[in-house]
């Protein structure tokens, strides 16, 4: 099995649900840091928080399986997903 790190961005609509956290941890996420800047809701699954990480077999399983559990909850949808390769410049 092994250990993916991502981000993902969420609609707006987002930012307007007070407990959002709590509806994201029901959902199944619980292994993720939300965390919002500049009017961006992000929900990090990060190797950098203890468990805040996924694992797996394949990366799109698992990705794939956190948007599932995002787009659960009414209102909501992810708009992009940043992997930590996306944020290395040379």
């Amino acid at each position: 099995m092994n250990t993916y790190n991502f981000t993902l961005i969420l609609s707006e609509s987002s930012q307007q649900i007070d407990n959002l956290e709590d509806l994201l941890f029901e959902a199944g996420c619980d292994d993720a840091t939300l965390s919002f800047s500049n009017g961006i809701t992000y929900l990090e699954f990060d190797r950098v928080v203890p468990f805040h990480d996924r694992d797996g077999d394949q990366f799109f399983t698992v990705l794939n399986s956190a948007i599932k559990q995002v787009e659960s909850i009414n209102n909501i949808s992810v708009i992009k997903h940043i992997t930590h390769e996306d944020l290395v410049t040379k």
